[in-house]
C-alpha cells in the first residue's frame, strides 16, 4: 500500500482519493504498469512527471474533473497529495563548505524554472545559478518555505566533490622515497600488449592536466590529446569567495590527481622508455580541468581554507558529460565524488538521466575511499558508497589491492586516516599491496540505500604506478623512478583510472570484432562484468559479498570475443530500441552449449532515472534437466540454488557451473516497466557456445 517518492515510503491507501492544495498527487496503481494503464492515466487529464516505484506516478492534475476522473480507473488503487515532506531529501548539512547554505530546487520541468526562480527570490533566497530544470540558491534558513512553492519537485543540500584518492597518514612512513624495481614493467601484473586502445578516445573529469597546454603535456600524453577544457569557479561560490568566476585554467599544480589519472587510463610510458605505461597506450583523451584556487572571503569560514577545490564542477552534471560527448567520447571516467552513505542524490539522477538519453555512453565513477573494518571481521563494513557512484546505470569501480609493492611500503596501519579504521591486527599489519585478489580496504562498500549491488566491480587500487604532473606540488603515495616524471598512488580513483583505460580496450576489441561497430554503453558495462574474476574474503578463500566486491575484479580475457580459456562470448541483444520489452513482456535467446559445463550471462539496461528500479525486467535461464528456472543474481556457480526474481538492480547475472550439454534458452522478461519500452543488453559466455 506505498510507494517511493523520492526515496521515501509514502503510503497510499487503497480507495484514498485526496487532492491538496497543489496540482499534483502521488498515485499507486494495482499492479504493474502497462502502456494502456499510462494512456487511461493521461487520458484522465493527468499528466506523469516521475514513476514512484513499484506500481505509483507523480502525476499533475491539468482540469478539475481530473481527480473524479482518475478515482474511476479500474487499476488506479488510490492517490494522496503531493506533499511537502516528498519534496525534501534528508541527506544533512555539510559542516564546512558552501553547502552549509546552499540548496539544489529542482523543478518538475525546464519551464517551472523561471517562475520558481521568481518566487524564491520574492521569498528571500539568493539564486546563485540555474541550469535546466535546477536551481541553486543560498538559503540559511529552514527548508520548508521553498518546498512550499508549486513546481518545485525536491530540494536537497549538495556537497562540494572530493577526490576518490587516498592520502597517506603523517606517520613518517607516508613516503618511501624512490622504488627501484623496475623488473616488472607492468605495475598491476596485467596490462595487455595485444590491444591499445587505438581509436578510441577517454573523457577525464578531474583536477587538471600537466601544463594544460596540449603542446608541452607529459610526455606520456603527447600527441594524444583531444583537447583540455578548463571549468571556471561555478557561480554558486560568488558569495563566499573574492574571485568569484575565476579560471586559472587547466594546469595540474597542487595533487597531480587528473594527470596520474589520465595517464594510468590512457599513458604510454614514454618518459619511461615504455615501462610505466598506462592501460590503453593508444587511446585519446579529452580532459576537463575542474579544480581551481579558490580564495575564500574573511566573512565566510564555514566554507573552509583558501586553495584548491573542484570548484568548476557545473551545478547540472549532465553539462560535463554532454560536452564530452560533444568532442566523440563514449568512456568517461570520473574519479571523485561526495560523501553521501550509500543515498541517491541528485548527482546520482542526473548521471542516470544522461545514460538513459545517450546509449552510446559509458560513465564511470569511482566507488569512494570511505571503507573501514570497524568490527574487525576483514570485511569492509556497509554503506558507504559516495554519490553519484549510488547511480544505477553508471559503471561503479571499488578497488583490490595491486600486485607489488611500489612507491609506499607501508601497511593498511598506515592508512587509518580520514576516519578509517581498520580494527583487525592481520589487516593492520598486512602491506597495503600484494594480493590482487583481495578488496582495498580502504574501497567504499555498498549496498546503496535502496538495497542494490554496488561496486559493479573492482579493479587495482593500490601502489599503482602513473605520471607525476611537472607543475605540481603533490607526489601522490610517492614518487617511482625514473623520478619525477612518476608516482604512486592509492584509492579507488586509481581503480576507476584502470577501468576507463580496460573500457576503451573492451571498444577497440568489439569495434574489430562487429567490423566497425562499437557497443552500446550498457553492453560495454555488461561485458566488464562478464569477464570479472573472483575477490577473495582477506580472512579466506571465500568469495568476497556483492556488497565490497561487486559482480569481481576485472579481468578483460573474460570480456573478449574469444576468452584465454577457450571460451565464447556473445552479443545477444546491444541496448537496441526494436530489441525493446514492455511490460509482460519476453524476448528469448537460444544458446548452444555442446560441451556443457559453465554459462555466464549478464543483463544490463540504462533505467530510468530515480531511486529504487523504475523499469523492472527479469533474466532467466532454462534448459535440460532443469525443472526450476535460474534467475538473475542468484548465488553464482551453483544451478542448485537457482533464486529468485530481482526487484532491486538493473543488473542481473547468471552464474551457473555443472550444466548438460545441449541448448540452453535465456529469456529477458518486462515484469514492470511503466517508462517502456526498455531497451537492454544481454551477453553471455561459456565454451565454444553459439
Amino acid at each position: 500500500m506505498s510507494v517511493w517518492v523520492n526515496g521515501r515510503d509514502v503510503s497510499v491507501p487503497t480507495s484514498a482519493a485526496r487532492v491538496g492544495t497543489g496540482p499534483r498527487v502521488v498515485v499507486r496503481l494495482t499492479g504493474p504498469v502497462t502502456a494502456r494503464d499510462r494512456a487511461l492515466v493521461e487520458r484522465a487529464a493527468a499528466r506523469v512527471e516521475f514513476w514512484c516505484p513499484p506500481y505509483g506516478a507523480c502525476v499533475t492534475l491539468l482540469r478539475p474533473d481530473a481527480a473524479a476522473r482518475l478515482s474511476a480507473l479500474p487499476h488506479v488503487a488510490g492517490f494522496v497529495p503531493y506533499a511537502q515532506q516528498h519534496c525534501d531529501r534528508a541527506l544533512g548539512r555539510p559542516r564546512r563548505a558552501p553547502g552549509s547554505r546552499w540548496l539544489d530546487v529542482i523543478c518538475f520541468a525546464a519551464t517551472d524554472r523561471p517562475r520558481v526562480a521568481a518566487e524564491l527570490r520574492r521569498r528571500g533566497a539568493t539564486v546563485l545559478d540555474e541550469a535546466h530544470s535546477k536551481l541553486r540558491i543560498d538559503w540559511p534558513g529552514a527548508v520548508a518555505p521553498i518546498r512550499d512553492v508549486v513546481g518545485v519537485k525536491v530540494v536537497e543540500r549538495p556537497r562540494p566533490a572530493r577526490l576518490a584518492h587516498s592520502g597517506l597518514a603523517h606517520t613518517g612512513l607516508a613516503h618511501t622515497g624512490l622504488a627501484l624495481d623496475l623488473d616488472d614493467a607492468r605495475p598491476d601484473g596485467s596490462w595487455r600488449t595485444d590491444l591499445d586502445g587505438r581509436g578510441e578516445l577517454i573523457a577525464v573529469a578531474d583536477t587538471g592536466l600537466d601544463t594544460g597546454d596540449r603542446r608541452t603535456v607529459a610526455a606520456d600524453l603527447a600527441g594524444r590529446v583531444r583537447t583540455i577544457v578548463s571549468w571556471p569557479i561555478n557561480p554558486s561560490w560568488a558569495p563566499f569567495v573574492t574571485n568569484p568566476g575565476a579560471d586559472d585554467g587547466p594546469a595540474d599544480r597542487a595533487s597531480g590527481h587528473g594527470t596520474y589519472v589520465a595517464g594510468v587510463a590512457a599513458g604510454d610510458g614514454a618518459a619511461s622508455g615504455g615501462t610505466r605505461r598506462g592501460v590503453a597506450p593508444g587511446a585519446r583523451v579529452v580532459f576537463q580541468a575542474l579544480e581551481q584556487w579558490v580564495a575564500v572571503a574573511p566573512a565566510h569560514p564555514e566554507v573552509g581554507a583558501t586553495g584548491f577545490s573542484l570548484a568548476g564542477r557545473p551545478t547540472d552534471l549532465r553539462e560535463l558529460f554532454v560536452q564530452a560527448r560533444g568532442f566523440g567520447a563514449r568512456v568517461h571516467v570520473n574519479a571523485w565524488g561526495t560523501p553521501a552513505r550509500g543515498a541517491y542524490d541528485n548527482d546520482s539522477y542526473e548521471v542516470d538521466l544522461f545514460l538513459h538519453e545517450h546509449r552510446d555512453a559509458l560513465v564511470l565513477f569511482a566507488a569512494g575511499n570511505d571503507g573501514r573494518d570497524a568490527d574487525g571481521d576483514r570485511r569492509v563494513d556497509p554503506a558507504s558508497l559516495e554519490s553519484p557512484a549510488t547511480a544505477k546505470n553508471v559503471l561503479t569501480v571499488g578497488a583490490t589491492e595491486g600486485s607489488q609493492q611500489i612507491g609506499f611500503l607501508g601497511t593498511w596501519a598506515q592508512l587509518q586516516n580520514d576516519g578509517r579504521v581498520f580494527a583487525n591486527a592481520a589487516d593492520r599489519a598486512d602491506p597495503v599491496a600484494g594480493q590482487p585478489d583481495r578488496i582495498a580496504l580502504l574501497s567504499s562498500a555498498g549496498p546503496t540505500a535502496d538495497g542494490r549491488i554496488k561496486p559493479d566491480v573492482c579493479a587495482p587500487g593500490t601502489d599503482i604506478v602513473g605520471p607525476h604532473s611537472s607543475v605540481a606540488t603533490g607526489t601522490g603515495w610517492g614518487l617511482v623512478d625514473p623520478a619525477p616524471h612518476y608516482m604512486a598512488d592509492g584509492g579507488t580513483s586509481v581503480a576507476v583510472a584502470v577501468a576507463g583505460g580496460c573500457c576503451a580496450l573492451l571498444r577497440q576489441a568489439w569495434r574489430a570484432q562487429r567490423h566497425g561497430r562499437s557497443p552500446a554503453g550498457a553492453t560495454l558495462k555488461a561485458l566488464v562484468i562478464l569477464g570479472a574474476a573472483p575477490v577473495f574474503s582477506r580472512a579466506g578463500n571465500a568469495v568476497e559479498s556483492r556488497f565490497v566486491a561487486g559482480h569481481g575484479r576485472i579481468d578483460l580475457d573474460g570480456s573478449l570475443p574469444t576468452t584465454g580459456a577457450g571460451e565464447q562470448v556473445r552479443i545477444l541483444s546491444d541496448a537496441t530500441a526494436h530489441g525493446a520489452v514492455a511490460t509482460g513482456r519476453t524476448r528469448t535467446f537460444r544458446v548452444a552449449l555442446p560441451h556443457g559445463g559453465r554459462l555466464r550471462a549478464v543483463l544490463c539496461w540504462y533505467d530510468v532515472p530515480g531511486e529504487h528500479l523504475i523499469n523492472d525486467l527479469d533474466l532467466t535461464l532454462t534448459g535440460p534437466g532443469v525443472t526450476v528456472p535460474i534467475w538473475g543474481n542468484h548465488e553464482p556457480g551453483h544451478p542448485d540454488r537457482p533464486g529468485g526474481p530481482d526487484r532491486v538492480n538493473s543488473v542481473e547475472v547468471i552464474d551457473a557451473d555443472g550444466l548438460a550439454a545441449g541448448t540452453w534458452v535465456l529469456t529477458v522478461t518486462g515484469a514492470n516497466v511503466p517508462a517502456g519500452p526498455q531497451p537492454f543488453s544481454l551477453v553471455a559466455r561459456g565454451r565454444a557456445i553459439t
